[in-house]
C-alpha cells in the first residue's frame, strides 16, 4: 500500500487529475480518496513568524524563484 498527499485547488469543474509515481505498478487498483472538511490555511501571523524564523537560510539567489522552478518542472512530468 502507497500514501501520497497532493495539495490542490478544486475548480468550477470539480475535477482533479494526477499522475501516480513510476513505482506503482500497472494493473487494478483501489483509490480511496480522502477530502478535508475544511480548508487548509495558515493564520497570517504564523506565516509571518516562520518566514521570520527562516530569513536567510537559503543563500543560493531567489528561494522562492528556485521554488516555483522546482513546480514547473514536476507538473511537466
Amino acid at each position: 500500500m502507497y500514501t501520497m498527499a497532493y495539495d490542490f485547488d478544486l475548480e468550477n469543474d470539480r475535477t482533479m487529475t494526477f499522475k501516480l509515481p513510476d513505482y506503482i505498478p500497472l494493473g487494478f487498483h483501489k483509490i480511496l480518496l480522502v477530502v478535508d472538511d475544511k480548508p487548509a490555511s495558515v493564520p497570517d501571523d504564523k506565516f509571518d513568524e516562520l518566514l521570520k524564523q527562516t530569513k536567510g537560510m537559503w543563500k543560493s539567489g531567489d528561494g522562492l524563484a528556485y521554488q516555483v522552478k522546482l513546480r514547473d518542472e514536476w507538473e511537466r512530468n
